[in-house]
């Protein structure tokens, strides 16, 4: 029978959520089978059930997107402490924006929020809002979930119809081949720290030491996986470890995989803490190649840096390098501000092009 459907309530999908192999987006197991954002469907549409009612809520397009933007517009609309969490999500792009605030966008704003044009618009109480829609199919659903009022939630369905039997288009998918359990088995990373300006010791790297991080190999498939998410899951294990070595373990509790829970584009990927409990904010660059290859830094990157060392706060770079992807084995260096001409040899490579 085609056109087969399978239901999860947003308070399932909240509750049951997890990242699927290193990924950077949620994806949730419900029957068996995993929803993620490399699934085959026909459509998803949200549904609305209160009182015994139904309210199925279709976009004016094919795409989850469309169908999100009138979740986001019916949601609001029902409660005002939802509209409150749209408004002002940490998230930019979880969130709703006025006409006055999308006025003053820059161009870098409206790629990472991807309101371009009026068509992510919805009115909410006779006022218009901008839907930011740069997402994955199961961010719209991460996003409805963490937004909607809990009180509500219960109340809200993802629906995701099929062309064909759902276990034929989830057989690709199996959990225990494809879950990242990074609690088991053994990474070793060589730790060498190089100190910069404002420290009182060397700048020539000091002595290694061997420090256990755990990252469950058997369990990932790493040809297919992004070496940069591998080497974020490395780091924010290593900094669990290395806080409660120091006796911190509540500060290893609350460290904040940024680059997951906000989304790219911050100018940093993780923010761990010192054992004083000041922040310390962390970009990952990781790569299989030696110690002396070059690696990128964005111009988001570098102004987050420097004004983060004019304020005196704590940002590094953790450069992951010699990564054996077969071996768990690779090696650290941690890199301070500032990322000036005077401790490194910075080169553009790029330039922005606008037409006269």
């Amino acid at each position: 029978m085609a056109n087969l459907y399978d239901e999860i309530s947003l308070s399932y999908w909240e509750k049951h959520k997890k990242k699927i192999g290193l990924s950077k987006s949620y994806s949730c197991f419900h029957d068996g089978y995993v929803y993620g954002d490399e699934m085959q469907y026909k459509s998803i549409e949200f549904v609305h059930k209160q009182n015994g009612n139904e309210e199925v809520i279709k976009g004016i397009n094919d795409g989850p997107k469309w169908a999100y933007f009138k979740l986001v517009e019916k949601a609001c609309s029902l409660s005002s402490k939802t509209l409150s969490n749209f408004i002002n999500n940490q998230a930019e792009k979880f969130r709703i924006y006025t006409e006055q605030q999308v006025a003053t966008f820059t161009s870098q704003q409206r790629n990472s929020t991807r309101i371009k044009d009026d068509s992510c618009i919805i009115t909410v109480n006779n006022i218009d809002y901008y839907v930011a829609n740069n997402l994955k199919v199961c961010e719209y659903f991460n996003s409805a979930s963490k937004n909607i009022d809990s009180t509500n939630l219960n109340q809200w369905y993802i629906r995701i119809y099929f062309d064909s039997d759902v276990i034929k288009s989830m057989n690709d998918r199996d959990e225990l081949e494809i879950v990242a359990d990074v609690e088991a088995t053994v990474f070793v990373l060589n730790v060498q720290k190089k100190l910069f300006v404002g420290d009182t010791n060397s700048k020539s790297a000091v002595a290694s030491n061997n420090t256990i991080v755990n990252v469950d190999y058997a369990k990932l498939n790493i040809e297919k996986k992004m070496i940069g998410d591998l080497g974020e899951a490395i780091v924010l294990n290593y900094e669990k470890q290395r806080l409660t070595t120091e006796g911190c373990p509540s500060l290893a509790e609350k460290i904040e995989h940024s680059a997951l829970e906000k989304g790219d584009g911050l100018g940093y990927d993780i923010i761990s803490y010192l054992s004083d409990g000041k922040p310390l904010y962390i970009e990952v660059k990781t790569t299989k190649q030696n110690k002396p290859a070059d690696f990128y830094l964005s111009k988001k990157e570098k102004a987050v840096a420097d004004q983060m060392f004019k304020e005196n706060k704590k940002y590094k770079i953790y450069r992951v390098y010699n990564l054996n992807l077969h071996t768990g084995k690779g090696d650290l260096v941690i890199y301070e501000a500032p990322f000036d001409d005077n401790q490194y040899n910075l080169e553009p490579e790029n330039w922005l092009v606008r037409i006269k």
